[in-house]
């Protein structure tokens, strides 16, 4: 079994703009509001980036994303908008790197097989999501996390949880850090399975907290100011519940250049 993340495309993007992205969400705004924002700032970016975001063309991540300003200005508005990004996301599957800044989540790729023959490709997360010519489709993978599957983010917790604490506990620093990263990878629908471990004394689930939500929780907290910004700012870090399950295409293999902004984690 091969299974190699690739995030070295956007980790240096997303340290850069994720301080902005947060803080900016339209909490507060109506339902209207947003969507209209959403609607003009979407626009924006199509228009901005139209070669960049054409399947045909030589896709280019720095004009698409990273030094995109209509792009950063759709990010900013956060939570409130994922639902509209998904209604799109069939239309245009480069909202997926929109989706993956604000949520946080990356799913992982697992290829299995000794020649390029015997290869197949499925989801970590979603195993029955096979794919015989390549890494499952990324917007079947994304439409499947947000129509239910995110609903198993508490076992998902648990098991990569235990996992970090027994490779912490057998002195595996290098395997408890690449597993660490993956309960980060689980992204903002953890928080509150983070929140019930440092009510049950375990900090050191905290800098993930941090790096989550962008620094607006301090790094440094304690336990007790952890809780209390909980509290107090839950409402702007917490997910829609999922509505009503939503019939998902099959996965198509392949995915387009620059596909790992949409929140892959890739295999190899």
């Amino acid at each position: 079994m091969f299974k190699v993340e690739m995030r070295l495309l956007c980790a240096a993007a997303l340290l850069g703009c994720l301080v902005a992205t947060q803080s900016a969400r339209a909490v507060g705004q109506t339902p209207d509001e947003i969507e209209q924002m959403f609607e003009t700032r979407y626009r924006a970016w199509i228009e901005s980036g139209r070669r960049n975001l054409s399947p045909s063309s030589e896709f280019d991540v720095d004009a698409a994303f990273d030094n995109n300003p209509a792009f950063q200005e759709l990010v900013k508005l956060g939570i409130p908008a994922v639902p509209y990004m998904f209604e799109r996301l069939k239309e245009n599957r480069y909202l997926g790197g929109a989706l993956h800044e604000i949520t946080g989540w990356s799913f992982d790729w697992v290829r299995v097989g000794d020649t390029p023959r015997e290869w197949t490709w499925s989801v970590e997360e979603f195993p029955d999501m096979v794919s015989q010519s390549g890494p499952p489709d990324t917007v079947a993978t994304w439409l499947r996390w947000w129509h239910g599957g995110r609903n198993q983010t508490p076992q998902w917790f648990a098991q990569r949880y235990g996992e970090w604490k027994a490779l912490k506990a057998a002195g595996k620093d290098k395997e408890a850090a690449e597993k660490y990263q993956r309960i980060k990878d689980l992204g903002i629908a953890a928080l509150p399975c983070m929140i019930e471990r440092v009510e049950l004394g375990d900090t050191d689930v905290m800098p993930a907290m941090s790096a989550l939500t962008d620094g607006e929780l301090p790094a440094k907290a304690n336990a007790a100011t952890c809780l209390a910004w909980w509290a107090a700012n839950k409402h702007k870090w917490t997910l829609p519940p999922v509505e009503v399950a939503e019939p998902v295409a099959e996965p198509e293999s392949g995915s387009p250049p620059g596909e790992s902004r949409a929140g892959d984690s890739g295999a190899e």
